[in-house]
């Protein structure tokens, strides 16, 4: 049982940190809401939509393994987890991510655009310093019906929902 948790858990930080969402900055200045038609605002993960993906990507007898204990522990840990990203309408954003086992707090600014649903974001300053390397990538993601979802690169990594706060 305690296999399948740490599956799941480390199926999340792993999407969490391929994702780039890690390389994340502050809250201030959300903007206001933008509607369905725009990012524009403050945007929070969706801790459940998160354990529903893992969940059916987690092989076959570890979830028969999972009991309703376990994933409302799951859940009560990846609710301690906090990313949050802000769109400006000026297309600036911030960032920021808190609370995830085995990694450091973290802030980011950068840049985003929207063309159609694709939703680029380019990462500009991590931690107070200039974006470097892999931390400069710029990610893409879908802007759809009023959500925001990210397939991190990598071999089972879950898809991000990004929801309004």
């Amino acid at each position: 049982m305690r296999t399948a948790m740490r599956w799941m858990l480390a199926m999340c930080v792993a999407g969490l940190v391929a994702g780039g969402l890690s390389a994340c900055g502050d809250k201030g200045g959300s903007g206001g809401g933008g509607g369905a038609s725009s990012p524009v605002g403050a945007w929070q993960f969706d801790v459940d939509e998160l354990v529903k993906q893992s969940l059916a990507q987690m092989p076959e007898e570890q979830r028969k393994m999972m009991n309703d204990t376990m994933l409302k522990g799951m859940k009560e840990m990846m609710s301690k987890m906090d990313i949050e990203v802000v769109f400006k309408a000026d297309g600036k954003t911030t960032m920021k991510s808190s609370g995830i086992p085995n990694q450091a707090d973290e802030t980011g600014e950068g840049t985003w655009t929207l063309d159609g649903t694709k939703l680029t974001v380019k990462t500009t300053m991590k931690n107070g310093k200039p974006a470097t390397g892999e931390d400069a990538k710029t990610m893409d993601a879908e802007f759809k019906n009023g959500v925001i979802s990210m397939k991190p690169e990598g071999p089972n990594a879950p898809t991000i929902v990004l929801m309004r706060m």
